[in-house]
């Protein structure tokens, strides 16, 4: 466990030392001592201490709990008040700024020690809080976008759809079979293109679930990955060749199959989108000790390199993908899943060149599950 870091405030130095050696015995890491409200809100500001133990009144009357209130509000350490003062007002003031904790002396190091006890316990909890109510503005923020977002992409395809049945009914009895089956075709690619956009939204959730447990069992890399390629392939008419190279991988890995198929699909299937047809998809597997290694490159339109830091991010597309169908959430769904089994992902692309992604994947096994977490909304 490491050392909980600590800053004390005091303008009496014999005092301060004293305080410093306590702390130490007691087991805490005093990485800075402060004589004036200015210098402990700097050091607090670039140290960024686990906690601040400071007196009331440093070079002046009451300056230590305004330095306080900003360390506490603005650099949310956590603060215990030690003084000797027996000012009531001054007391007043102080208890103002909710700080952590308050030790009046003389007091025992027993009462000094539950104090940091008791502050460090407080804020670690009250940190827990507001981290979950801001993942859970976010996940609203979320659901909102991918709302509106459903609203907004499924309207085109249903427009088509109802269009071109509306022609069909006219081409009834006086159209041609080529116009009736532009028709047919039109209303296909608008079910398909409702149909990936309901399978995002639904894997998208999947992923992003507080209450499911991973499913970890033993899978045969080599077929698994062999069997997405075949599904890819097919799905997207074998436009595309896509080239398959294994290296040591003939021992069973262990893994959530449902998770690392949404990996390896949205990966191949961007390559292949973004590629010109007829152009070369490359999937490489390697299995080492305890991962996997798995690269996905292909030589299509690449990625501007300022975009590369937001493709992540739900929603987001890339500034040159314009002429291609989709919704922004491959790449998220990818990297929440990559999340839940501990694995990550790096890109190398040259817009115009093509790109690649690596993902690297550790062996997990079921005494091991890591719980899966909420959305993290970037």
């Amino acid at each position: 466990m490491s050392k909980i870091n600590l800053i004390i405030a005091d303008a009496n130095i014999k005092n301060a030392l004293e305080l410093r050696s306590t702390l130490m015995r007691f087991g805490y890491h005093v990485v800075a001592i402060a004589s004036s409200s200015q210098e402990l809100i700097a050091l607090t500001g670039v140290l960024m201490p686990d906690l601040v133990v400071t007196e009331i009144s440093l070079k002046e009357k009451a300056d230590g709990i305004e330095a306080a209130a900003i360390v506490q509000s603005e650099l949310y350490v956590p603060v215990v008040f030690l003084t000797e003062q027996i000012d009531y007002p001054l007391i007043t003031q102080a208890q103002n700024i909710k700080p952590y904790g308050f030790v009046v002396k003389p007091a025992s190091e027993m009462q000094l020690q539950i104090a940091i006890k008791v502050a460090l316990d407080r804020h670690h909890a009250k940190t827990g809080i507001r981290q979950q109510l801001s993942q859970a503005e976010k996940l609203k923020a979320f659901k909102s976008e991918l709302i509106s977002m459903l609203c907004h992409d499924g309207r085109a395809p249903l427009t088509s759809i109802l269009m071109s049945l509306d022609l069909i009914q006219r081409y009834e009895e006086r159209g041609t079979e080529a116009q009736k089956l532009r028709c047919l075709n039109r209303i296909k690619a608008s079910v398909e293109h409702l149909n990936q956009l309901m399978e995002d939204v639904l894997t998208t959730d999947c992923a992003d679930t507080t209450s499911e447990q991973l499913h970890i069992a033993p899978i045969d890399l080599v077929d698994f990955c062999r069997q997405v390629i075949d599904e890819v392939s097919h799905n997207s008419g074998d436009r595309n060749q896509i080239e398959f190279h294994s290296l040591d991988c003939s021992q069973l890995f262990y893994t959530d199959q449902r998770l690392l198929h949404h990996i390896l699909y949205n990966l191949i299937s961007n390559a292949i989108k973004y590629s010109p047809a007829n152009g070369k998809v490359e999937v490489y597997l390697a299995c080492l000790d305890s991962e996997i290694e798995i690269r996905v490159c292909d030589q299509g339109i690449g990625i501007p390199a300022g975009d590369v830091a937001r493709l992540f991010n739900p929603f987001f597309r890339a500034r040159n993908v314009s002429g291609h169908r989709g919704n922004g959430l491959g790449l998220t769904i990818v990297k929440r899943c990559l999340d839940n089994l501990s694995g990550s992902i790096r890109v190398s692309s040259e817009e115009g060149k093509g790109s690649m992604f690596t993902i690297q994947l550790p062996q997990l096994n079921q005494t091991t599950q890591p719980q899966i977490e909420l959305f993290k909304y970037n």
